[in-house]
């Protein structure tokens, strides 16, 4: 289990700059966020389809996508970008 909280997540993973459409992304993609963190989001036709990873910035994967028990967790479960 995760030591941050899914609201903290779901803060990090709405920092992250990434385009709600690009044509060019398809994937795995890694997008800067706030405080040295990074945020892997997977893209499908040029839009955010899921989120694939957090990466804290010691390098650190976070967040167990198993436990989604909380209204924030099926956030970041669902989340596509559309939060910002």
């Amino acid at each position: 289990m995760s030591r941050y909280s899914d609201e903290f997540l779901l803060d990090i993973v709405n920092s992250c700059d990434c385009p709600d459409f690009d044509p060019e992304l398809s994937g795995d993609q890694l997008f800067a966020a706030r405080d040295g963190w990074r945020v892997e989001v997977f893209y499908k036709g040029g839009e955010p389809d899921y989120l694939n990873n957090i990466i804290s910035p010691t390098g650190r994967h976070v967040g167990s996508w198993d436990d989604n028990g909380t209204e924030s967790r099926q956030r970041l479960l669902s989340w596509a970008g559309i939060e910002k």
